[in-house]
């Protein structure tokens, strides 16, 4: 068996180079266990093209979600240590939740926040900004976490969603008395002799690092900042790590031994391995999608599936062709256990065969065209299970790319389908000024940008990095100024619809500009997306004073619904 799964696996170089060259992607490094041995491993490209430097497989690259799984794993061993039980209110940890649901503020527990289940808004543009800066800082992930609003009951739906991480990493540090990181490195990673990976970026000036990149709309490479998040910021339990193939196997095979022994023994640890309530870990807890009878969940930090199946919601392929593939296996294997991650500059994948004892890792060092970390991890996959009906993965790698690099101008193209032609309704500085957000301490700044043919800027929380452009659009409406390329060189995710883009002022019932809508949040309502004009630079003085005027304007919003 092992033999063959080798003579599969060695043949897929040819099929991983094509994916690199479509995808514009510097380096591929992979590796794949069976059995607790490391069987396979192969890298490709460069992890510095200035320098034209390979990988290897101790090379580091930031994992990014894929942090997520070391996350669940820590929840476990506190649980096993007593520290709490998996039904334990978050709050009870925690006093100072406080969500904007009574109810969830009341039951959530970790295996809420662990499966996506909590219900509430995702809100990722509120941290994340140009740059890979990082607008909030860790002190606030309590009280942001407490102001996302509700869009679901607890448990009845699932929605990925960074803060139930972050927030899961308050509950490490509170029970530990150790930073997030700390509690990593001494409980994980150390006894796994995973010397290459850590939470706080030690690797930054490592020899042997690869360097992030963004891919352009031409595939030429476009080397980014390393992202900043690590341990002692904010989201560093959600995306921070940064790790090796040969480590993530180490990682991945004792996962497998784990389940494997915990579910003969029906105990919740094995002797000599520091991995605890890993059947727990890994079973289902939260379905995804429609009802079906080939099962898509998410475990605690793993997405299940059960084959034949599609991989769509893992990574951002599914956005870009015209159907995801379906993995057939060509033997008794059917679950499948995986994981990626998206950063700036990285797309990763990691995932478990448990009826075949293999694991994967599958590392890249950019970000777009398409996913190529996702399509070499299902080609892989589709070696191990020895599928009869092999899916062409170049080309859909292919087909990605070039409808991913296209994206960007299509939006424009059916914005200006959509416009009516009419001329901008006020004076420039007439919307110029600050407009908070009434439920968390962050602004925006809307200035008059002097030059030849005056217009906006948009600046997000007065940092100088994160100045963009609006332009005009109709009415009391300006769009973001940015191309596919000016949103890669930026280190932003280029994976955008069009309300990305859309920025909206609203007049009170005086005529006077008011608000500021932009409908960011996918899962949020877009007229519940706002922020409230500010006459004083002391936020904390003037919020009350807001609230109250926005509550007496509330019968002028319903024109807004409409148009939004």
């Amino acid at each position: 068996m092992k033999a063959r799964l080798v003579e599969r696996l060695s043949a897929l170089g040819p099929i991983i180079e094509e994916i690199r060259s479509a995808t514009g992607a510097p380096s591929v490094t992979i590796g794949v266990s069976y059995r607790g041995e490391t069987i396979h491993q192969a890298n490709f490209g460069f992890r510095d093209v200035g320098e034209q430097l390979p990988p290897d497989t101790d090379t580091v690259y930031g994992i990014g979600s894929i942090t997520k799984v070391f996350t669940a794993t820590a929840i476990g061993i506190l649980v096993e240590e007593g520290s709490l039980n998996w039904t334990t209110p978050v709050h009870e940890v925690l006093p100072g939740l406080q969500s904007t649901s009574d109810f969830i503020t009341k039951e959530m527990t970790v295996v809420d926040l662990l499966s996506h289940r909590t219900g509430l808004a995702t809100s990722t543009e509120w941290w994340y900004g140009s740059g890979g800066v990082l607008l909030l800082h860790k002190n606030q992930t309590l009280p942001y976490f407490n102001a996302l609003k509700q869009v679901g009951s607890l448990r009845s739906r699932y929605d990925y969603n960074n803060w139930n991480y972050a927030l899961l990493g308050e509950v490490i540090e509170k029970l530990s008395d150790q930073s997030y990181g700390s509690f990593i490195k001494e409980k994980i990673l150390d006894p796994l002799g995973m010397d290459r990976t850590s939470v706080s970026h030690i690797f930054n000036s490592d020899e042997n690092l690869a360097l992030p990149y963004a891919i352009l709309d031409d595939l030429t490479p476009h080397q980014l900042p390393i992202p900043q998040s690590e341990d002692g910021k904010i989201m560093a339990p959600a995306q921070a790590i940064q790790s090796t193939t040969n480590d993530l196997l180490k990682y991945t095979q004792g996962l497998l031994y784990g389940y494997h022994d915990q579910m003969k023994s029906g105990s919740s640890s094995t002797p000599g391995i520091v991995l605890k309530h890993v059947v727990k870990q890994l079973g289902e807890h939260m379905s995804r999608g429609t009802p079906s009878m080939l099962q898509k969940a998410y475990c605690l930090g793993l997405h299940r599936h059960q084959l034949p199946n599609t991989f769509d919601g893992l990574g951002c392929n599914a956005m870009f062709v015209g159907k995801m593939p379906i993995l057939t296996p060509g033997s008794d294997t059917r679950l499948v256990l995986s994981h990626g991650g998206s950063l700036a500059g990285y797309s990763t994948f990691m995932g478990l065969l448990p009826e075949l004892d293999c694991s994967i890792a599958v590392l890249v060092n950019s970000i777009g065209l398409g996913d190529p970390a996702g399509w070499v991890y299902q080609l892989i996959i589709e070696a191990l299970i020895d599928t009869p009906r092999p899916n062409d993965y170049a080309s859909l790698a292919k087909e990605a790319a070039e409808n991913h690099a296209s994206s960007v101008a299509n939006i424009a193209e059916e914005l200006k389908k959509k416009k009516v032609d009419k001329v901008v309704s006020k004076p420039l500085l007439e919307y110029a000024g600050k407009y908070l957000d009434l439920a968390q301490d962050f602004f925006v700044e809307i200035k008059v940008k002097q030059s030849a043919k005056p217009q906006l800027q948009i600046i997000f929380q007065g940092l100088d990095s994160q100045v963009w452009d609006l332009d005009h659009y109709q009415e009391d409406t300006f769009l973001l100024h940015a191309s596919f390329n000016d949103l890669a060189k930026r280190a932003m995710f280029t994976f955008v619809d069009e309300d990305y883009f859309r920025f909206q002022f609203h007049c009170d019932d005086a005529g006077k500009i008011d608000r500021l809508y932009w409908a960011h949040d996918p899962v949020v309502p877009a007229n519940e997306q706002f922020f409230v004009r500010s006459e004083s630079k002391d936020f904390t003085v003037q919020r009350p004073i807001l609230k109250t005027c926005l509550q007496r304007s509330n019968k002028s919003k319903a024109s807004v619904d409409s148009r939004i």
